[in-house]
């Protein structure tokens, strides 16, 4: 490791080595003091030499470990290794020899060997979780390297040089600037002791339009950002014009803090650095990754209360003119006893970072965690060929989408290595995840005749929430194109054809790893054009009532109108020629109109469905031979009243009749389009909004960023919310609440402090409080319900656990995307 990429750990290794000189003062004193000054290249040399004049054997011991880790922080692991094999049969006495070979032999790919050293580590410091997530990495990499991930990487011969080339960035928003760290000769600073290079600058470069690269030149030569000690690693604002950056000063005889410094660009120059303060000047904080509105920092430092070395930390602020608050430990998901460092930030909720503490592959390895909830992920690492069994850190990815489309690529950008391959000791490598293309194609035919249809809807609603549509062409076929079909994602598409049954299928792309033409063809049944008698509903003379025991016989007729949502059915009974005409007509309509309010709370739409009573008019053909009440009828029989009068006896008769007294239904249309729209954009409050049903108990969510949003009624308007699960108030943007002031819809005597919540020019202060008369969510309804205006908030209202308790006990249904409130009988139940 070289310059800042090493510097952070060198300040906090130092703390490590504080070991008083022994017996042999007057030979290993100069190399203990290059050692704590962390100048490893020539604490080597004097401590070969002070071997060689002690006889001590204690002291020897001690010598040789640290020979071996001045090789370790100077990236020599091939003497390293070596260095650590001679302590290791010295036998020298901190268990922590064990740990370091074992590292660098999962550094030289000897993973059985590194095993053995880590088992011996485990058995004299069982409670280190290092040993056991260092054996799992050295199980973990065979099948990683033989089995790489898609990615495509190569060194940029046109960017690196000969010295340290790290921590990319890009820097402007055509993603053509990039700014890197790097020891090349160019570089403003004197050697560094550390290294033997040269201190790190921070350099920049070009491309132009055919893709070549400009020469590397200096980010300044004013040394208003580079100076005579080491910077780099830096993050920028979304709009490009505010840098931050790492800047570790050096003073002879002194270890000082590395700080993160922010400057803003003025033209081609920039401004006076000026450093973040993050926490006390003890510590070291470096390697910033900055949100796109600059209100969040995560950075890596040795501060009290972390996990390991250096550990990620997260500082918030309210808005980029304000300070960062205190920072928060990003937690044991994120760091590990190891090291975490080179936070980057993709669209704010993913999180890229290098870490040597979790499973890997030696080395450093880059890692991705995403934010759930407001939580980070267990982090994911990268795997081969992103990462290696070197250093691999300091990722950065190309955001313009029609560079992406250019190159046919998924995601591309660049990371650090120091891996074989490149032209220094770090370098900057290009990675590529190659687009994979997915197409879905059928045809549509007849299911009677296998002729194709032509001119067929084809729906596809995909798991992501997209939907689209296209129709058959004159062949009959269908296609989706890569636009439309998305990986990692569930489908179902639906045909429709006007005198056909509407048919459902499935396919998904979730799990394939390469591209493909998916094929899905269809068979259409035929609606029949005469009616279709349902199974067996009895009515009991001259009644209309739908027996419970008769609804189950309706499941057939529900399934069928829940899969086809354009059918429209006339629902037609019939009874037998017993009675006056017109008594069987009013009879046979009141049993059509039973069933079809079965239907309705069932949830088929009123409008789909034509109640009809036919009376005695329209007597039975059978269509097959039926058997009732063990009296058989042969098909062909035509139930008139002079046929069934002419049966041999009262029996036969009655079953007859029994076959006469019917419902059918007969499928009027195929083309039924809601006169109203979806149930959740229904209006029924009469409040002019969408999604809502004040009479259930519960609200349909949609996913929007990091949260869940929802309609809420603010004093009869309707408006929509963001569940955020910890927030510990309900919080109303400063622009929404300006918009209710505006139009009345909230006055001055709805606020806590009253006029004076109200400033000189009009707008509402920050932090003010303001009372509700009713806000409604669902069927829930409270009244003065107390919310905080703040400002830079970006959904109107954010609301938790805490403010959602108020209306009552709920709970999310992720699967269905369900905000459901407990039903109030059943909370008045278990409150009596």
């Amino acid at each position: 490791m070289k310059s800042i990429k090493s510097f952070l750990l060198l300040m906090v290794l130092s703390l490590a080595f504080t070991t008083a000189a022994l017996a042999q003062k007057n030979y290993t004193e100069e190399a203990d003091d290059a050692f704590d000054m962390k100048m490893y290249y020539e604490a080597i040399d004097l401590y070969k030499k002070a071997y060689s004049k002690t006889s001590n054997r204690v002291e020897k011991r001690r010598m040789l470990f640290r020979i071996a880790e001045s090789y370790r922080l100077t990236n020599n692991i091939r003497q390293a290794e070596y260095a650590y094999l001679r302590a290791v049969r010295a036998k020298y006495s901190d268990p922590i020899v064990y740990l370091r070979y074992a590292q660098i032999l999962k550094s030289r790919e000897k993973y059985e060997d590194a095993i053995k050293q880590y088992k011996i580590y485990k058995e004299k410091v069982p409670d280190d979780p290092r040993a056991d997530k260092g054996i799992e990495s050295c199980k973990q990499a065979k099948d990683w390297v033989e089995n790489p991930t898609r990615y495509i990487i190569e060194p940029d011969r046109r960017i690196n040089d000969r010295e340290a080339d790290f921590a990319p960035m890009y820097a402007d928003r055509k993603y053509n600037t990039i700014i890197f760290t790097s020891t090349r000769n160019e570089a403003t600073g004197r050697t560094d002791p550390n290294t033997g290079q040269t201190y790190s600058d921070l350099f920049i470069i070009e491309e132009d339009k055919k893709g070549n690269w400009s020469r590397a030149d200096l980010i300044d030569r004013d040394e208003v950002i580079n100076t005579d000690v080491n910077e780099g690693a830096v993050s920028f604002d979304r709009r490009f014009t505010t840098m931050y950056f790492t800047r570790c000063p050096m003073e002879k005889g002194k270890v000082l803090s590395c700080k993160i410094y922010t400057t803003k660009k003025r033209g081609r120059t920039w401004s006076d650095p000026e450093p973040v303060p993050l926490g006390p000047d003890t510590f070291t904080y470096g390697h910033p990754a900055v949100s796109r509105d600059e209100r969040t920092i995560i950075f890596a430092s040795d501060m009290d209360g972390g996990y390991g070395g250096l550990d990620l930390w997260m500082a918030s602020r309210r808005s980029s003119s304000r300070p960062f608050g205190e920072p928060v430990n990003l937690g044991p998901e994120i760091n590990t006893p190891g090291d975490e460092m080179y936070p980057y930030l993709r669209e704010d909720d993913h999180l890229y970072f290098a870490s040597n503490g979790h499973i890997g592959l030696g080395g450093l390895d880059i890692y991705h965690s995403k934010k759930v909830n407001e939580n980070w992920t267990e982090p994911q690492n990268m795997k081969v060929p992103i990462n290696s069994h070197m250093d691999d850190f300091g990722i950065t990815f190309n955001k313009n989408q029609r560079s992406l489309e250019d190159k046919k690529a998924e995601e591309m950008g660049f990371f650090s290595t120091n891996r074989r391959g490149g032209r220094g000791e770090d370098d900057i490598w290009h990675f590529r995840l190659p687009e994979i293309i997915f197409t879905l194609s059928g045809t549509v035919r007849d299911e009677s005749t296998l002729q194709r249809i032509t001119d067929a809807n084809v729906t596809m609603v995909g798991s992501d929430g997209t939907t689209v549509e296209t129709k058959t062409d004159n062949t009959g076929r269908y296609k989706f194109n890569k636009r439309q079909v998305n990986k990692e994602t569930s489908y179902e598409l639906t045909v429709s054809k006007k005198e056909y049954f509407d048919k459902t299928k499935k396919e998904t792309t979730v799990g394939l790893l390469a591209s493909k033409d998916l094929v899905l063809d269809f068979k259409l049944k035929p609606i029949p054009e005469d009616p279709i008698p349902l199974p067996e509903i009895r009515f009991d003379l001259a009644k209309w009532d739908l027996k419970d025991i008769y609804k189950d016989s309706l499941n057939g007729l529900i399934e069928t109108m829940k899969k086809n949502p354009r059918l429209v059915v006339e629902l037609g009974s019939h009874t037998d020629f017993r009675a006056d005409e017109d008594y069987n007509d009013t009879l046979s309509l009141k049993r059509a109109k039973s069933i079809v309010d079965y239907l309705v709370k069932e949830g088929i739409d009123r409008a789909r469905l034509v109640p009809r009573g036919y009376g005695e008019r329209m007597p039975r053909e059978l269509d097959k031979d039926i058997t009732i009440d063990g009296i058989t009828f042969d098909k062909g029989t035509v139930l008139t009243e002079s046929y069934i009068k002419g049966l041999p006896s009262t029996r036969k008769r009655e079953a007859a009749h029994q076959l006469n007294r019917r419902t059918t239904f007969r499928i009027l249309r195929n083309d039924y389009v809601p006169t109203k729209t979806a149930v959740e954009d229904v209006d029924t409050t009469g409040y002019g909004g969408i999604a809502l049903r004040p009479d259930e108990n519960m609200v349909k969510l949609k996913a929007k960023e990091n949260a869940y949003t929802f309609p809420i009624i603010i004093n009869r308007n309707q408006l929509r919310a963001s569940y955020i699960k910890n927030t510990d108030a309900i919080y109303l943007s400063y622009d929404k609440a300006m918009d209710l002031l505006s139009q009345a819809i909230i006055t001055v005597e709805d606020f806590t402090e009253g006029e004076a919540a109200i400033k000189e020019d009009g707008t509402i202060v920050e932090n003010a409080e303001v009372s509700l008369n009713t806000v409604r969510i669902a069927n829930r309804e409270l009244e003065n319900v107390r919310m905080i205006v703040t400002y830079d908030q970006q959904p109107h209202i954010i609301i938790g656990d805490a403010g959602l308790k108020q209306f009552g006990k709920f709970s999310i249904d992720e699967e269905r995307e369900m905000l459901i409130f407990e039903e109030k009988a059943e909370t008045e139940e278990q409150e009596n």
